[in-house]
């Protein structure tokens, strides 16, 4: 009785057990690659700002290589590291035919901060390394701790979507409240309470007095 238990067990420790589950494993992608079970197709969704030549580069796949070869968590935590990605999921469907799908993330703001400028996605989370070219007509917003506070902020300014369409960037005070500068150079100081109050008393002010038409600088 000894012996039985004993050499099962010093077969395990040893990593005898592990190395002929490799090669067993080995063996068989190999044969299912020989019966038809391999990549020839690679399709794409969701893709919008990265470039499929890095994803292509990241996913590693090649067209011949045995379907059940790769981890598609492995692809999926590669892929979750390029500045756009923010979730992917990665199906084999057999026998040739691998799908990715990509969940990327929607910028919705430009943050000037320290001399540089980066967008800000919908959670409120920079995307770092991303080309700015295409997406110049975005708020810019400043302030050190700005893009945490801009979806609200942006949801706050299109309760009134007219009046929204004349700013064109605001400045975060001390972790409070928000300066916003108009097309017309006009600046509106929002309070820290009640903001939306706020604006919807300016936008009735502004379609009533034609306000934004009059000379002056701080609302």
């Amino acid at each position: 009785m000894t012996i039985i238990i004993c050499v099962p067990l010093w077969f395990w420790e040893s990593g005898n057990v592990q190395k002929l589950n490799e090669a067993f494993w080995k063996l068989f992608i190999l044969g299912s690659s020989k019966l038809g079970l391999q990549v020839e197709n690679i399709n794409l969704e969701g893709r919008e700002n990265t470039s499929r030549k890095k994803i292509i580069q990241v996913v590693g796949l090649r067209r011949g290589q045995p379907i059940l070869a790769f981890s598609p968590t492995n692809i999926r935590k590669k892929l979750i590291r390029l500045p756009w990605v923010r979730d992917a999921s990665i199906e084999r469907y057999f026998p040739n035919t691998v799908f990715i799908r990509l969940s990327e993330r929607k910028p919705l703001a430009r943050w000037h901060y320290l001399g540089r400028e980066v967008l800000v996605d919908e959670s409120g989370i920079p995307i770092s390394g991303a080309k700015l070219s295409r997406f110049r007509g975005l708020i810019k917003i400043k302030g050190g701790n700005a893009p945490s506070a801009t979806p609200k902020l942006l949801a706050l300014l299109a309760t009134q979507s007219l009046l929204a369409k004349q700013v064109k960037s605001a400045t975060r005070v001390g972790s409070r409240r928000w300066d916003l500068k108009l097309k017309n150079n006009i600046q509106v100081r929002l309070p820290e309470k009640d903001p939306h109050l706020a604006w919807q008393r300016l936008a009735n002010l502004n379609e009533k007095l034609s306000l934004f038409s009059r000379d002056i600088e701080i609302v």
